[in-house]
Order: C-alpha cells, then sequence, then structure tokens
C-alpha cells in the first residue's frame, strides 16, 4: 500500500506542477496535496472507473460480435515471454469484483442500475 501512496503523490505533483512563492519554486506537500483533491483516493478511483468502463460494466453489455468484446474476452495460447506481466485487464476486473464480494456479477452487470451502484460502492469501499 506505501507503494501506491508513493505512485500517487508523484502523479499527484506532475498533474498540479510546482508552487511559485516569492523566494523562488518550491513542490507541493503531502498535506496540500490532500488538502487539494479533498481526501480522495485515487486508488479506489481508479477501480470504480476500470469496473465502469472496463471488462465489468460497459463492454460486458456490448454484443458479442463486436471487436472490442471479442478482445477483452480472447485468451492467448502459449506462455508470455520474460518480464511480461500475467495479469490481463480481465483478471484485474475480477479481483476487484471478489474484494466487493459479488456472487454472480454477471447477472448484476446486465442490470445498469444495480452496476451503477456496485460502482458507487466501490469508490466507498476500504479494502481496495
Amino acid at each position: 500500500m506505501c507503494y501506491l501512496m508513493i505512485f500517487e503523490r508523484r502523479i499527484l505533483r506532475k498533474i498540479f506542477g510546482p508552487l511559485q512563492e516569492r523566494d523562488g519554486w518550491r513542490i507541493f506537500t503531502n498535506h496540500e496535496l490532500n488538502k487539494l483533491i479533498g481526501g480522495a483516493n485515487m486508488v479506489r478511483f481508479v477501480t470504480a472507473k476500470r469496473l465502469k468502463w472496463g471488462v465489468g460494466g460497459h463492454v460486458h453489455r456490448m454484443e458479442e460480435y463486436r471487436m472490442v468484446r471479442r478482445i477483452i474476452e480472447w485468451c492467448p495460447v502459449g506462455k508470455r515471454s520474460i518480464g511480461h506481466p500475467r495479469n490481463r485487464c480481465w483478471d484485474e476486473v475480477l479481483k476487484d469484483i471478489r474484494v466487493l464480494d459479488v456472487n454472480i456479477w454477471t447477472k448484476v452487470v446486465m442490470d445498469r442500475w444495480a452496476w451503477h451502484d456496485l460502482v458507487a460502492k466501490s469508490k466507498t469501499h476500504t479494502e481496495v
């Protein structure tokens, strides 16, 4: 979790850039960054977006012949070369769904409002 926070702070510092004061430029402190983003957890935000647009929500409701869905559901044959991640986007979405403790997620995803509630729940979930 510590590495995620370090990465999050690095990205936020790039987004907001340096701060100009009378005696020169400086970077934002962690306390100042928290005030700027309102205490939002970026990891939860990314998880919610992944569930909303990723394999879970929008793509899973597409027709089976659509290219995006076919690519997401495609399972490559063979082994990955050294240095390449073993997890795919699909694996990360399924992990997020397991953390939220959803039994039959394929039925929930077909109901837009139930899926919308689940995405909202993922934004406030503490274990993500």
